[in-house]
């Protein structure tokens, strides 16, 4: 992916400021780049959004890297759902007529 193509990033927290405007928006590679590097506490993970979806929930194991999520696939909340995410209309748009936007970057406070 070039550091230019534009993403959907959530922000999932308790509490605090979101890191990225209104816990929502799109932003470039290089712009994810910089607040996990600034944010060095912050994890991200993705999720796909299906083509036309006006809404995604998000669940516990959601919040985890592909890499921890086989790990967790025991627990019992690890299917419990913890947001629901709205799409903004531009964005549903361009997932549903052009393809774009297929994933959800999730950022979220980083799991051992």
């Amino acid at each position: 992916m070039a550091t230019s193509d534009k993403m959907l990033v959530y922000h999932y927290r308790h509490n605090g400021q979101p890191a990225v405007k209104d816990g929502l928006a799109v932003i470039t590679q290089k712009q994810l780049d910089d607040i996990l590097e600034s944010n060095p506490d912050l994890q991200a993970s993705t999720k796909a959004i299906p083509r036309g979806a006006m809404s995604v929930d998000i669940h516990q194991c959601d919040l985890l890297p592909i890499a921890q999520r086989a790990s967790t696939t025991q627990y019992p909340n690890s299917e419990a759902n913890v947001a629901g995410v709205r799409i903004p209309l531009g964005v549903w748009l361009g997932s549903t007529f052009a393809g774009e936007y297929s994933d959800l970057v999730i950022l979220s406070k980083r799991t051992s």
